[in-house]
């Protein structure tokens, strides 16, 4: 009995939908990654130094959490509103719509990510979920 796949030579579809939801699974942690780190390079520089912690909302973290829940927000309202958007002829696929609409969150929360509070979080994650779809 063959458990796996011996074939090396097996060539794979490289637009296939799998390999999209990994790539956009790593653009989406390096994006957190670059908004954490922008924004503790940004208040380091500006002298902060040990008492950089002291205000939680100019932090890494709360860049890190505004921006998930953004991303969040976007891809719940395609997930939702996708039949609503979607043309009868298209074939569009589901989970690359949303897929695409979280990283379309976090675009548009990158430039405000440490100054914004969470309610705007939800309101820009909200927008960026409805421009992706009315864009596509």
């Amino acid at each position: 009995m063959q458990l796996y796949d011996r074939n090396l030579n097996k060539s794979h579809e490289l637009n296939s939908s799998q390999f999209a939801i990994i790539g956009s699974l790593f653009l989406y942690v390096g994006w957190l990654m670059l908004n954490a780190s922008s924004v503790f390079q940004i208040k380091y520089k500006q002298g902060l130094g040990n008492d950089y912690f002291s205000s939680h909302i100019e932090s890494p973290q709360h860049a890190v959490m505004v921006s998930i829940l953004s991303s969040s927000v976007s891809a719940f309202v395609t997930y939702i509103s996708f039949n609503k958007f979607r043309k009868e002829e298209s074939n569009q696929n589901l989970s690359l719509t949303v897929m695409n609409s979280s990283l379309a969150g976090l675009v548009m929360i990158t430039g405000v990510c440490d100054d914004v509070n969470v309610y705007s979080a939800l309101v820009i994650g909200f927008f960026a979920g409805l421009a992706y779809l009315s864009a596509t």
